[in-house]
């Protein structure tokens, strides 16, 4: 053999390697981009879902202020209710005491 075909050979050998390497990088290029794609769509959606997460809480509070108000209103109610039923006995109790007093005053 002689030793210019051995370089020959050994720089076919180093092209074909050469070559597989530029494919190799064309490869890795294309998962990075593609990685740098899903990042990006990642951060977009992570933003969004913090967005829902803060217009969720402001609801909650709306809502929390809404039931507090509720309740509120709610005791008041009762409050009065007492106050009418109580007025209504009242009333009840003089009006039986009023019958009584006719009975007995119309016997």
């Amino acid at each position: 053999m002689s030793p210019f075909f051995v370089r020959v050979s050994k720089y076919n050998e180093l092209l074909r390697e050469a070559e597989g390497l530029r494919m190799r990088i064309k490869e890795l290029t294309a998962e990075v981009d593609a990685l740098k794609h899903s990042i990006a769509d990642l951060k977009r959606r992570n933003k969004e879902c913090r967005k829902r997460i803060l217009q969720s809480k402001a609801r909650l509070n709306e809502v929390l202020e809404e039931r507090d108000k509720l309740r509120n209103s709610v005791e008041a109610l009762e409050k009065e209710r007492e106050v009418f039923q109580k007025t209504i006995e009242r009333l009840n109790n003089l009006v039986k005491r009023k019958t009584k007093k006719k009975r007995k005053l119309a016997t």
